[in-house]
């Protein structure tokens, strides 16, 4: 008898924990979180640095990562890649070059978001180049000197 009893209140007991169980129900409400880049200039000289900074925040969390990656155009240096702020050295080239980067910010719960950007890079010293400084020449003969 008290085998059945402890049986009975088992199977009462177990059965009112699904009943809760079932009712219940778990939402992951994480958001991803949000991000925006900015570049110190849009059109840059093969000669100069440039850099990049991304602003990012996480409504529900923190921000875990960041990553920079050049996708487009061949060439040139990044540094801190894994930062809020990354710095680009452009290659030398004889024509504008498009480099694209993308950006991907991670939160601590690992939902991420991307933004891209592009910067063309020009040739420092292109005859086209409508922000080079002017050139002249300058011939002189003695018969001009006083």
């Amino acid at each position: 008898m008290k085998n059945i009893l402890v049986g009975l209140f088992i199977a009462i007991f177990l059965t009112g924990c699904n009943t809760e169980v079932k009712d219940k129900k778990i939402i992951d409400t994480n958001s991803a979180p949000t991000a925006s880049v900015t570049v110190s200039d849009s059109e840059i000289y093969d000669t100069e640095t440039t850099t990049f900074t991304a602003t990012a925040s996480d409504s529900d969390g923190s921000i875990a990562s960041y990553l920079w990656q050049q996708i487009d155009g061949v060439g040139g240096s990044m540094s801190s890649t894994n930062s809020a702020t990354m710095t680009f050295d452009p290659p030398d080239v004889t024509s504008p070059v498009l480099f694209t980067f993308k950006l991907t910010v991670t939160d601590n719960e690992g939902l991420s978001i991307t933004r891209m950007v592009t910067v063309n890079v020009i040739d420092f010293n292109s005859p086209n180049d409508t922000n080079s400084a002017p050139t002249a020449s300058v011939t002189v003969s003695d018969s001009e000197i006083y």
